[in-house]
């Protein structure tokens, strides 16, 4: 039947530790912290690499830990920055949904009873959704009865998908506000401006 050919989702799985300590090095040593320390303080950016628990790959990458709510590690993204901490479009996820291992918050560990949320798009800055389709039904749930600032990248797509969103944010019970940086400006106005696709970090870096 048709049923039948439905793919069952597998059982939610978690990554062991030791993975992590015998594949990434805990003293990272990639382009975006050698980027973030030099443009921040040395004691910050070491105490974010701490609170994130960033990872570096042997190739260079940048490795975001996806840990949930209860310290379980449930995904694992690699990303790859230039010297300037401007993502490629190069980036790895060694464990996939298909295999049981599915996304959470970017620093979803570090939500404890907090009650007003800042939420990025991008891994690199802060708390993060993962990308403009990153803002699944699930972590949708981990939302539930807060008040949430979401902070799109500066682009016209990146804002609309958030736009979109306003009944999720209803049915899940948000009190969602978007921060639109894009102010109006199209795309192509936007990239006129050399402005198109920052995210906070880079506006905030450059802007303020």
């Amino acid at each position: 039947t048709a049923n039948e050919n439905i793919k069952k989702k597998p059982a939610l799985r978690f990554i062991n530790s030791a993975y992590i300590v015998q594949n990434y090095n805990a003293n990272p040593n990639d382009n975006l912290t050698r980027f973030l320390y030099k443009n921040y303080d040395e004691n910050l950016v070491l105490k974010a690499i701490h609170k994130y628990q960033i990872k570096s790959a042997k190739d260079g990458g940048t490795v975001f830990l996806l840990i949930n709510k209860d310290n379980q590690i449930q995904k694992i993204k690699i990303s790859y920055y230039n010297e300037v901490g401007k993502r490629s479009n190069r980036y790895s996820v060694p464990f996939k949904n298909s295999e049981g291992y599915f996304d959470c918050f970017f620093g979803e560990h570090l939500l404890v009873n907090e009650k007003k949320i800042n939420l990025v798009e991008s891994e690199k800055t802060a708390l993060a959704y993962g990308g403009a389709n990153g803002l699944t039904d699930s972590k949708l749930e981990r939302l539930e009865g807060k008040r949430v600032l979401i902070i799109p990248d500066i682009s016209n797509d990146a804002v609309t998908i958030m736009n979109d969103k306003k009944p999720k944010f209803i049915n899940f019970n948000i009190d969602a506000s978007i921060w639109d940086m894009t102010q109006g400006k199209n795309d192509f106005q936007l990239k006129k401006e050399n402005i198109l696709g920052l995210d906070l970090e880079d506006f905030l870096r450059n802007f303020s």
